[in-house]
């Protein structure tokens, strides 16, 4: 009797680890998707950076039409910035701070070095965000 007692507490000990197992697999996935939207988050943030420049040299290039088709494209990357930062659970304050921040840190190494901004633009138009 003993004996079968140890073997149904040996199933119930196996129950557990797989359960637990399980829950880890589950949290490291979790872990994992937001380290992929947060990654996916910052692209779209550079990318609206990116648009707004491209934006701004079409304008003072007399394109009206390509500063439209950056702002309809800045708009977008916001958007998807906005989606991927609320799926985050960050506040608008944390988003308006990162905007600011990617601004801050983004637009000087743009505006400096036109192999950044185009490798930007590649890689905005590799992601569907300009």
């Amino acid at each position: 009797m003993a004996q079968a007692h140890h073997i149904k507490d040996r199933r119930w000990a196996g129950v557990v680890l797989a359960s637990a197992v399980a829950m880890l697999a589950g949290s490291a996935t979790a872990q994992s998707q937001a380290a992929g939207n947060r990654a996916a988050y910052d692209v779209a943030l550079k990318c609206f950076v990116a648009n707004g420049k491209a934006k701004e040299d079409r304008r003072g290039a007399g394109d009206a039409s390509g500063a439209a088709r950056y702002d309809t494209q800045a708009k977008h990357a916001f958007d998807t910035a906005v989606l991927l930062g609320t799926a985050l659970g960050y506040s608008n304050d944390q988003m308006n701070r990162d905007i600011g921040s990617t601004l801050d840190r983004e637009l000087p190494l743009m505006v400096r070095s036109p192999e950044y901004f185009r490798q930007s633009v590649a890689d905005c138009r590799a992601y569907g965000l300009m």
